[in-house]
């Protein structure tokens, strides 16, 4: 019955969507374009990609996984760079979803879906043992990844939680995590190495919300069939937005698609002016000093010496990862600073990694093996890595406590000059070439936008330092 309700109420919200934006923006409602959901994944990472420019060859082979979204939970497509065509060659039903499955463990392990999905992810290293394998093997019964390149269950998407009240009864929470994430992690593989054989290309991109999994990503990146892998920046339909403007402009404007540059950093958000802050900060009751061009070496000075410091500068980043410009830092160096971190602010989960901030040229000395650097450009903290016994010296706060992966963003003079510099000061006084990287925010609270909201965090915390533009605010 869902299906055909479900299709009947999507005819009747896309005509009063329809209405509402050509009434808002007073055009001819023959004029909007609407994209399918997973066509929308697909074409937002085909135009981010590097690969679109850097492939060796001229096919593509495009994977997209989510909850749902019109009536489908998965495709499999190969673009064609020559031409810029793009072809499905497989698909998979809203009711056979993975997405589905993992919202339906973290709500069955008492977390909310669609936003604590990455708390199982990071719970589940810790506990991998006989009974998670136990229930790994009933899991891995009723998901299965066909010939086809479609997913089939034997439980519909939208019974998931009864099932998992039903098979996981009297099983501990961290053994659901652990056969939940390792499901997820081999059904992602299969799927992909299955489309890689059927396809012959081994230039692969991901997009959809499933691909925020980074383990899973690291597993993908670990196949030798896999030569190249993108995967979309914050995959998940937050991007659908800039899937929607590159399929509107490949049916209208196709050569402009070919000056589309990729991807190189997501600093797009707003960027407020140096009196903008200045105003703000003499509103506020802080006392504050300005350091002008030498702020970062100022911040690089402070985190040196251990203190933690929120940092607000130039625009802010889109999607779901702190990249720098709103950001709280840390030597991360110290375990003792996740703690520190947690009291202050965050309140995260005990089990629950931060990540770190890496200067690009310097990613070697930390991730392993180099040969998958080779294969990604992990800029995006969007696939973790194995750390170098470096790396669990330099960035043992940065990383999972149990595992010792990491989940990296290199940073570049290109991609961000003035977070660049602060590494590079920082790593002229310590040695170290990253530091520890967490969103600037209160636990529950939206990342931090406006010099208002930073100043509110602040008031709001126990965080000691704030480098506010050029100036840096002390409680």
């Amino acid at each position: 019955g869902y299906r055909n309700v479900a299709h009947l109420l999507a005819r009747m919200t896309h005509k009063k969507r329809v209405e509402i934006v050509s009434s808002l923006l007073k055009i001819d409602p023959k004029k909007i374009i609407c994209s399918e959901h997973h066509l929308t994944h697909a074409y937002a990472a085909i135009f981010a990609s590097d690969l679109l420019k850097d492939a060796p060859h001229d096919e593509l082979l495009v994977i997209t996984v989510d909850g749902e979204g019109d009536m489908l939970s998965s495709t499999v497509g190969v673009f064609k760079r020559s031409d810029f065509s793009y072809h499905r060659i497989a698909q998979s039903s809203y009711a056979d979803s993975i997405g589905h499955f993992y919202s339906a463990v973290t709500t069955y392990l008492g977390m909310k879906m669609l936003e604590h999905e990455y708390k199982v992810m990071g719970l589940a290293p810790y506990s991998y043992s006989e009974q998670a394998e136990r229930l790994y093997k009933i899991f891995k019964e009723h998901i299965l990844i066909d010939d086809d390149l479609s997913i089939t269950t034997k439980v519909h998407s939208h019974r998931f939680e009864e099932f998992l009240q039903r098979v996981c009864k009297g099983v501990r929470f961290d053994y659901v995590a652990a056969a939940a994430q390792k499901l997820v992690e081999d059904l992602l593989v299969t799927l992909v190495k299955k489309s890689v054989q059927k396809t012959n290309i081994h230039s692969v991109i991901l997009s959809g919300g499933v691909f925020m999994n980074v383990k899973a990503n690291y597993e993908i990146l670990k196949l030798p069939e896999v030569e190249r892998l993108f995967v979309m920046p914050s995959s998940g339909d937050e991007s659908l937005p800039l899937g929607s403007c590159y399929y509107g402009t490949l049916l209208h404007h196709k050569d402009a698609l070919r000056k589309v540059e990729p991807i190189t950093n997501l600093y797009w958000g707003p960027s407020y002016s140096r009196e903008e802050i200045e105003a703000a900060l003499r509103e506020s009751e802080f006392t504050y000093k300005d350091y002008g061009n030498a702020i970062e070496t100022q911040i690089a000075k402070l985190l040196a010496e251990g203190h933690v410091v929120a940092r607000f500068s130039g625009r802010m980043e889109f999607g779901a990862r702190a990249l720098g410009n709103r950001s709280i830092l840390a030597d991360a160096s110290n375990p003792d600073v996740v703690e520190t971190i947690n009291k202050m602010i965050k309140m995260r989960d005990f089990w629950m990694p931060f990540a770190p901030s890496i200067m690009e040229e310097h990613a070697s000395k930390y991730l392993k093996p180099l040969s998958l650097l080779q294969k990604t450009h992990p800029a995006f903290m969007m696939v973790c890595f194995d750390s170098t016994p470096l790396a669990q010296r330099d960035l043992k706060a940065a990383m999972h406590p149990y595992d010792k992966t990491l989940r990296p963003q290199l940073v570049s003079k290109e991609t961000n000059p003035r977070y660049y510099a602060l590494l590079q000061a920082y790593m002229k006084k310590t040695g170290r070439y990253g530091l520890l990287n967490t969103s600037f925010n209160i636990h529950g609270e939206p990342i931090v936008c406006s010099p208002e909201d930073a100043l509110h965090t602040l008031r709001e915390s126990g965080l000691p330092y704030l480098a506010l533009g050029d100036f840096i605010v002390h409680t």
